[in-house]
């Protein structure tokens, strides 16, 4: 459900597929660990997570991947900020138990009750 609705997102196009080479021929020399979410999607459904934590992992990468390459006031750049808004709000909302609160912040956490992967490409509830 997590995956489908951030794939859904109106600021999601940068982010839904691997970068073509052809279109952005230095991106794979500056972005060292590229994640998208197709391949999100595809270790998901591969079962390929262990954790919750690993998902959160991933898509905080795709940001971290976005914000290297891409210039803040960017057509891309401008589609971050509130994506990883909404894959935070999602985290927070349908895997509460893996977000710790510590001084009013946010975090994940990786406890024990973050190990099963079911809600993250299940139904849109």
């Amino acid at each position: 459900m997590i995956v489908r609705k951030l794939e859904r997102h109106r600021q999601a196009w940068p982010f839904l597929e691997k970068v073509d080479i052809d279109e952005v021929p230095d991106y794979y020399d500056i972005v060292k660990n590229p994640i998208d979410l197709e391949t999100i999607r595809e270790k998901v459904t591969g079962d390929r997570y262990a954790t919750y934590q690993e998902f959160i992992d991933d898509v905080e990468q795709l940001f971290y991947n976005a914000r290297l390459y891409n210039k803040a006031d960017s057509i891309v750049g401008r589609c971050i900020g509130p994506m990883q808004k909404y894959s935070q709000d999602l985290v927070v909302r349908h895997l509460p138990q893996c977000v710790e609160t510590s001084g009013g912040e946010e975090r994940a956490g990786s406890d024990d009750a973050c190990s099963m992967p079911s809600v993250l490409n299940g139904g849109d509830s």
